[in-house]
């Protein structure tokens, strides 16, 4: 059943039954999970592993805005020893060139064989100009997880590393991840590497970073821990502050929580704040998340924090962006097989919530990296499990939506009319002029319902759980059009009225 978040996206779309969210899909291009993705005027890039043909080979890919493949470029890396993951975040373009890097993340033996591929790539893709394989100065085991530029000529990553800790004749020891920083121009030659330790070293692994927020006074925050790399048992996120000119580490904070956390992800408001989203465990031992989005001031202290999603259900962003009209949009996982979008503002109220279904039966279809592009699109990349001429593959696709979340650019308000809502729910009068009663020829056998009333411009104006034993009665006090939801204590859709207020 649908909840009353993921109806109250559909006010704001007009899509039919034969509609869906994911379009474009762009000739399942290259093979594999995390592909990245980045805008170009016009055009986007993805990049990800083509493991139809061997785990080494990386495909290139320029499509239009309609998912057109324009032009490809295939590069074996068949020197890079075991295995390589793509890193979703660490694709960029500039000044005249696209720069990516991925992982080698599976080579455990020897312990000390893990590296990171930077390429520079020109944007016509006909070749590459320059690959760095690094190794790090504190080798071990590395995983890429963002790089952005900081100046016209220089770039910052952020990894993590893994090592073997705390050895002697008669213990084997233990694995330990701290967060490594790098700093490298735009010929990949490095500049300087910055190692910050987890703050309790007598524990197993530690926090991966996950993102790069460069400031405008020569600072820059990390924040962690990356949800793919996240242990479990840690009910921790942090964020960092690391001086760019040099390296040195300014101060790093950590934040609890006694539910625990699944990643985190940050983005600029252009004032020296930041707003964050990370998926918070339901309870304790449970692994059912929600979505907490908040801000962080410029000292690094949490200033506020609300909660959001779906009861009983997993959903986990990979990232957070700021749009160009100021909101903010995160996407990523939901329910493990499927993809989700989540638009919030400043102030962190939700403007609309949405779950994606892929258009063919598969089990797996989940979104990885997106972007908002030249017209004001969201373009996603995700991955799904397709059977094509008896052959199963991951297959990468391409998907946009706008900024209320419609597929197609200024899609009208209406109602999607889902044949799962109960049609005996009635509100009368209507119009109203005073007090609206709600009504259902059944109601004393609900119990209770949740109401939330919302404007056409999606904003709710009124919430309350309300007692099915006597008439149901709400104010509201504007003249207008609403959508009221009526749904249960757990947010599972039971009802929507269109009414009107005098």
């Amino acid at each position: 059943m649908k909840s009353l978040t993921s109806i109250l996206f559909f006010l704001h779309t007009a899509l039919s039954f034969a509609q869906v969210p994911y379009t474009n899909v762009a000739n399942y291009i290259c093979h594999n999970s995390d592909p990245s993705i980045e805008v170009v005027g016009n055009h986007y890039f993805i990049a990800n592993i083509n493991n139809s043909i061997s785990e080494e080979i990386f495909q290139f890919v320029k499509c239009d805005t309609l998912g057109n493949i324009l032009d490809t470029l295939t590069l074996n890396y068949s020197s890079t020893e075991d295995f390589v993951t793509n890193c979703k975040k660490c694709l960029e373009y500039h000044d005249g060139a696209l720069y990516h890097g991925f992982i080698n993340d599976l080579a455990f033996v020897p312990f000390d064989t893990g590296v990171v591929v930077f390429t520079k790539i020109k944007p016509d893709l006909s070749d590459t100009i320059k690959t760095l394989v690094y190794n790090s100065n504190r080798r071990n085991l590395l995983g890429l997880t963002d790089m952005e530029f900081d100046s016209d000529s220089t770039f910052v990553s952020c990894m993590f590393r893994t090592f073997i800790a705390g050895t002697d004749s008669t213990l084997p020891g233990y694995y330990k991840t701290e967060s490594l920083i790098t700093k490298l121009d735009t010929n990949l030659n490095v500049l300087w590497e910055l190692s910050i330790p987890d703050p309790d070293s007598s524990r197993d692994y530690g926090h991966s970073p996950s993102k790069i927020i460069i400031n405008n006074d020569g600072t820059a925050f990390i924040i962690g821990p990356d949800h793919a790399f996240h242990v479990s048992s840690y009910r921790e996120s942090f964020v960092a502050k690391v001086r760019l000119s040099d390296g040195h580490l300014l101060w790093r904070k950590t934040f609890t929580h006694p539910r625990g956390f699944r990643g985190m992800y940050a983005a600029d408001n252009g004032d020296g704040t930041l707003r964050f989203v990370r998926s918070t465990y339901q309870s304790t031992g449970q692994f059912h998340t929600l979505l907490s989005v908040g801000i962080i001031d410029t000292a690094g202290n949490i200033l506020n924090e609300k909660e959001y999603g779906w009861k009983n259900s997993i959903i986990v962003s990979d990232d957070l962006i700021k749009l160009d009209d100021g909101n903010f949009y995160c996407s990523g996982e939901y329910q493990r097989n499927r993809g989700f979008g989540f638009k919030f503002s400043p102030n962190l109220d939700s403007l609309w919530m949405v779950n994606y279904d892929y258009p063919f039966n598969v089990g797996l279809s989940v979104p990885d990296a997106f972007i908002q592009d030249s017209s004001g699109m969201i373009a996603h990349t995700g991955w799904t499990v397709l059977t094509i001429d008896s052959v199963t593959d991951v297959y990468n696709w391409l998907f946009r939506v706008d900024t209320r979340g419609c597929t197609v650019s200024n899609c009208d308000i209406s109602i999607y009319e889902h044949t799962q809502l109960d049609p005996r729910w009635r509100g009368f009068p209507i119009p109203s002029t005073g007090p609206l009663t709600i009504d259902h020829p059944e109601l004393a056998r609900f119990g209770s319902v949740a109401i939330q009333v919302f404007d056409l411009a999606g904003r709710k104006v009124y919430a309350q759980i309300h007692d099915c034993n006597q008439a149901i009665s709400i104010n509201i006090e504007a003249p207008g059009q609403y959508q009221v939801l009526i749904g249960d204590e757990n947010l599972n859709a039971l009802g929507l009225l269109k009414v009107v207020i005098q």
